[in-house]
């Protein structure tokens, strides 16, 4: 995992921050000279380092006395779901949201994300309007970790062939990092702005909502896929039929008629449950389950094939069988499924448990499965970042030269896009897996 931590860091914010970051993983909790001890790197470039992470809100501290470093790894990994998480803002929005210079400072002040937009032309009244709708949403939250550093930092791979980012800091100042911090000589006097960061707890729920709908749409039809992520949004509490029709969107409509026939089939589904006469509430415990279990049936369709995904389904389904059983259900000979279970119990799939003398039954525990599952689909992240670094470095010096390249040379850098697009596309495909095994759907 600290192999994966590092890439993602590293190609946010250079390789000092990526450095620390792994460090910290590893020791857990360190103070500013341990670190200094353990990584042999000058006391200017950890501080920078530090203040960079500590920013991006992916370094905290406590005072026991001393000052003691810790890594906030949910929000390194988290960074894995950043074009979703763009995707969704300018959706909403629309380009002026400023959601990417957001996402690269970690924090900053209204003003900074105006001043921003004016250098790209953008309309300042407009991106103002937005940001303070972002913030009446709950989109943006105010924080009080910023940065004292002024000048920007810059990512020093361009030595070893890889591109630069730039991490733009400029102007943010901290008086939370002035504690955090050992004293430098030179302080800059904190200003009376509200700093901002992204609202990531937020987005998942939205990504969550999507994920029921799909689900529910694949189950039944997309009428009730709306119904289902209304009620989700509307919160944790029963919700009644006006109070579905009153979140209902403008289009497509759906009538009274249509309501009342998809609640009813959402209640037959066992999707949703009736709390009282006039209402219900979402089975979220049986969709997320069902949710993962999907998940890891296709999973195993990639990796054993069709027939042992239909003898884990049938399993998560039906509970403890017998291996005759299974075979009857799945419309599989004896042989073929003794094959499966084999396959299954032996990857950790599923369990065996003996009932009576000597009969054999099998069933399925979704949670004792679901950390392995993770792991694997960190791992694949982690190896698709390196291919893809691979892939970067082959093409940096053509990039370099952009506009002075020949056929073949352009063919290359055409070949780079698609597979750049292919592996971005199959880490995100990873990232939703992930974010259905790590985050618990709940309101």
């Amino acid at each position: 995992m600290e192999e994966l931590i590092f890439l993602i860091v590293q190609e946010l914010y250079g390789e000092d921050p990526a450095h620390v970051a792994k460090a910290l993983y590893i020791r857990n909790k360190s103070t500013l000279k341990q670190l200094q001890t353990f990584l042999h790197i000058n006391d200017q470039a950890l501080r920078n380092a530090i203040i960079i992470l500590m920013q991006q809100l992916i370094v905290s501290f406590i005072e026991a006395p001393k000052i003691v470093y810790m890594l906030n790894e949910q929000e390194v990994l988290q960074r894995i779901r950043y074009p979703r998480y763009i995707r969704l803002i300018n959706m909403k929005y629309g380009e002026d949201s400023c959601i990417e210079d957001l996402l690269e400072n970690g924090c900053c002040s209204i003003n900074q994300l105006i001043e921003s937009a004016k250098e790209l032309h953008r309309n300042p009244d407009s991106v103002g309007y937005i940001l303070r709708e972002m913030i009446h949403h709950d989109y943006m939250l105010p924080v009080d970790r910023r940065c004292e550093l002024k000048t920007s930092s810059e990512n020093n791979q361009k030595k070893q062939g890889k591109p630069t980012k730039k991490v733009k800091i400029e102007n943010l100042i901290a008086p939370i990092l002035s504690t955090a911090l050992p004293k430098n000589k030179s302080e800059v006097s904190a200003e009376k702005e509200i700093y901002y960061r992204l609202n990531a707890n937020k987005l998942n729920k939205e990504m969550q909502s999507e994920l029921i709908g799909g689900f529910v749409s694949s189950k039944l039809n997309m009428n009730c896929s709306i119904i289902a992520e209304v009620m989700f949004k509307l919160g944790y509490r029963s919700v009644t039929r006006q109070e579905i029709l009153a979140g209902l969107p403008a289009s497509p409509k759906i009538s009274n008629q249509i309501l009342d026939s998809c609640l009813e089939m959402l209640e037959k589904a066992d999707l949703i449950e009736k709390d009282t006469e006039i209402s219900w509430k979402l089975n979220l415990h049986k969709i997320h389950n069902t949710l993962i279990a999907f998940t890891i049936e296709k999973i195993l369709q990639g990796k054993f094939g069709g027939y042992s995904s239909r003898v884990f389904r049938i399993l998560f389904n039906k509970g403890l069988l017998d291996e005759k059983t299974i075979s009857e259900l799945s419309l599989l000979p004896l042989k073929d499924t003794n094959i499966s279970l084999n396959e299954l119990f032996s990857s950790g799939f599923i369990y065996a448990k003996t009932v009576g003398n000597s009969q054999m039954y099998y069933g399925v525990k979704i949670e004792e499965i679901r950390d392995d599952v993770l792991k694997q689909c960190y791992k694949s992240v982690h190896n698709l970042k390196i291919k893809l670094s691979s892939e970067m470095e082959e093409v940096w010096g053509l990039a370099q030269r952009a506009g002075f390249l020949t056929s073949e040379e352009r063919q290359t850098i055409e070949r780079y896009n698609h597979i750049e697009s292919r592996i971005e596309s199959a880490i995100l495909e990873l990232d939703r897996t992930i974010l259905l095994l790590t985050i618990p759907i709940s309101f």
